[in-house]
């Protein structure tokens, strides 16, 4: 689905390398069981094609949540100016009427759906938001931010330490 090349595998079987190992709840589990209850199903991406013209280049998909107010605008504005346009971003906002400003109102998401804090909800839009960005075949990474986020580094370092491998980083805590 959406250029992804899916197949099933077992564990420790697949003919990706980055993939392969990846499932390790064995450990925990035990194998035996491990082995019977784990069929992988896996989803690689196309591999990556060179640009084919000048206006297509590899992008960061920026897929923001906004609820009460519009975010840092003028923040967010300036650094990606610096990406020279290699760069989407995609916006939900809880109340869409709202949206006042121009740099939100543009990236509004195609199909828009009500969320609500601590709810599953959340998910739903956080995965509209994902397939959104994988109908551009340029996108290469996703960054998924809330309001309150703000970029540290300038563009191009994000950029290239996104980009340094294929793998996905999901990163949380636990404590608030």
């Amino acid at each position: 689905a959406l250029g992804f090349e899916t197949r099933s595998c077992w564990v420790g079987e697949s003919s990706e390398p980055e993939l392969t190992g990846l499932e390790r709840h064995g450990r925990w589990i035990g194998e035996d069981f491990n082995t019977i209850e784990s069929v992988c199903v896996e989803a690689v991406a196309p591999k990556w094609k060179a640009p084919s013209s000048q206006g297509d280049s590899e992008k960061i998909g920026f897929l923001f949540l906004l609820s009460e107010n519009n975010g840092p605008t003028e923040i967010w504005r300036e650094f990606l100016a610096e990406s020279k346009g290699a760069h989407a971003v995609i916006t939900h906002a809880k109340y869409p009427e709202r949206m006042q400003n121009s740099f939100w109102r543009q990236s509004l998401m195609e199909r828009w759906m009500p969320a609500r804090t601590g709810d599953i909800s959340l998910v739903c839009v956080i995965l509209s938001l994902i397939e959104q960005a994988l109908r551009d075949p340029f996108i290469r990474k996703m960054v998924i931010l809330p309001e309150s986020c703000v970029p540290i580094q300038p563009f191009p370092a994000v950029l290239r330490t996104l980009c340094a491998d294929s793998r996905s980083w999901i990163r949380w805590s636990d404590v608030p």
